[in-house]
């Protein structure tokens, strides 16, 4: 007999096989036994998860010539052509490729006719947001009364896409992504049945099967075709090799890797790093979507506590995490998080996705750090703490000069010459960017936006130079040049530091 691949072979059975939809399957079961079924049914949710095979379940155990409490036997002659696709009352339409109204006229014609073999005749419909239109209007009717020996089923992954009309006249249930842990369990339980030593899935082969689990996004089907082409790569066994050689997966020691690059803001070491990923053949796009996850886990495990033993967190890395993330502070992950997220689209549009990657890594490692505020209010001293005014303010307040004025011309430049506490103040700004853009923005919404977009580049002189995007530059210089508002944000830095802030500012698309 041909080989038959895992994710057919192990298609659920019975209603208690279908992994992570309890809520669905034991509806279902209850409504078979109590002889209380439904003449529609709509089961929507992501790929994989189990929506035609809980039809087809469903179908048997409605014809099962011996029904075991709700579920087929699976030993009939009527169970064994339902699952052979041979069932002459069972029929399985595909919409994406029956869509029109000359097909649905057709169906109505035939469900009007008896069962030749079962009790009910099924017809499941997959992919039914695909119907056109005028194909659902005319399903209309006869789906809000049919015969009473039929019932249908209808399958979609965009339930959003079905009319209103269309829903009011089925029983909807919503199956869900299926979680990490239970796809483990099952590809274990796979394993098991197909003869793989219980005692050899140890920590290494749970590894394999966790990374598994988190590519497929919820989907069983999807994790037993990736298990089959991983057992495929071993010659029949699990190896950790598999996870860059079959599923494309990078290895969390080269992030590690780059963690301690970032940590150790080694710029020459970004360039070293990702001619390294290219030496190793890594795809990037892979690599970009796991750097996703390592922030992720970097924040997790900052946080403190154990919660990653809860999100099935590779037990082997853990101490290897939590020592990286230590080097932290939570802010700075959480800036460096926001960042790759914001900047995936450019990355995956890019016909220069080296370069992307490697200016990107950079920007991660010449991030300004966080500096705790009362640590540098300490250094200040309470001679510059706001309150304090200068003779020379004083003077300007008497020759009758503004506040706006004040406020947008330097005391004295800010630079490498100036006092210590002084160029500490760019730490302090570039630190405390996201706190001082929502305190403009609690004051003043369409400010503090223009500011969320942008991000301190350092002093040039005595001037704040700000990077946003090259179509959005010469806007906000020009928001920025309005006196209120110049005012509002030194304002805004002035009471988050505790001191007056005396400079200028300016603008430069990036």
């Amino acid at each position: 007999m041909a080989y038959q691949v895992l994710a057919r072979k192990y298609r659920p059975k019975v209603f208690e096989e279908i992994v992570g939809q309890s809520h669905a399957s034991v509806s279902l079961k209850n409504a078979v036994t109590r002889d209380k079924v439904s003449h529609a049914y709509l089961f929507s949710g992501p790929r994989g998860v189990g929506k035609t095979s809980t039809a087809r379940i469903l179908a048997k155990s409605l014809n099962c010539r011996n029904p075991n409490g709700g579920n087929p036997c699976n030993r009939c002659d009527v169970c064994e052509s339902i699952d052979r696709g041979l069932f002459m009352d069972v029929l399985e339409i595909d919409a994406a490729s029956n869509r029109g109204i000359d097909e649905v006229r057709d169906l109505r014609e035939k469900v009007k006719y008896p069962p030749q073999h079962g009790r009910y005749k099924v017809y499941i419909v997959d992919e039914v947001h695909m119907l056109t239109d005028y194909a659902f209007n005319a399903f209309l009717k006869t789906l809000e009364e049919p015969p009473p020996h039929v019932v249908f089923v209808f399958a979609t992954t965009e339930a959003h896409k079905i009319p209103q009309t269309i829903l009011s006249r089925c029983q909807r249930y919503d199956f869900r992504r299926i979680h990490v842990g239970d796809l483990v369990d099952r590809m274990k339980d796979v394993l098991s049945r197909e003869g793989y030593p219980e005692d050899e899935m140890g920590e290494e082969t749970t590894a394999v099967l966790l990374s598994i689990a988190r590519r497929v996004d919820g989907s069983l089907r999807d994790a037993l075709s990736l298990l089959d082409q991983v057992l495929s790569f071993g010659d029949g066994a699990i190896l950790p090799e598999a996870l860059e050689g079959v599923l494309g997966r990078v290895d969390a020691e080269l992030y590690l890797e780059l963690g301690r690059v970032l940590q150790e803001r080694d710029a020459g070491g970004v360039f070293r790093f990702v001619q390294g990923l290219l030496d190793r053949g890594v795809d990037l796009d892979e690599f970009y979507y796991g750097l996703i996850d390592h922030l992720r886990n970097m924040i997790l495990f900052r946080i403190g506590g154990e919660a990653w033993k809860d999100l099935e967190f590779p037990a082997h890395l853990a101490g290897e995490y939590e020592e990286l993330s230590g080097g932290y502070a939570l802010e700075d992950l959480l800036r460096m998080a926001r960042i790759v997220e914001r900047e995936e689209y450019a990355f995956k549009t890019s016909h220069q996705r080296r370069f992307v990657l490697e200016t990107l890594l950079l920007r991660l490692v010449l991030l300004d750090r966080t500096v705790v505020l009362r640590d540098l209010m300490e250094r200040l001293g309470p001679g510059d703490r706001q309150g304090d005014r200068t003779d020379e303010e004083a003077g300007d307040e008497a020759a009758g000069e503004s506040k706006e004025a004040r406020v947008t011309r330097p005391k004295h430049p800010i630079s490498g010459d100036a006092p210590a506490d002084e160029r500490g103040l760019f730490d302090v700004i570039g630190g405390s960017w996201e706190q001082i853009t929502a305190a403009v923005k609690a004051k003043k919404v369409g400010l503090g936006n223009f500011l969320s977009s942008a991000r301190p580049l350092g002093f040039e002189g005595d001037t704040l130079v700000l990077g946003v995007g090259e179509g959005t530059a010469e806007f906000i210089s020009e928001q920025l040049q309005v006196a209120s508002n110049l005012r509002l944000v030194f304002d805004v830095i002035s009471d988050l530091i505790g001191r007056k802030v005396n400079m200028g500012l300016a603008v430069r698309g990036i």
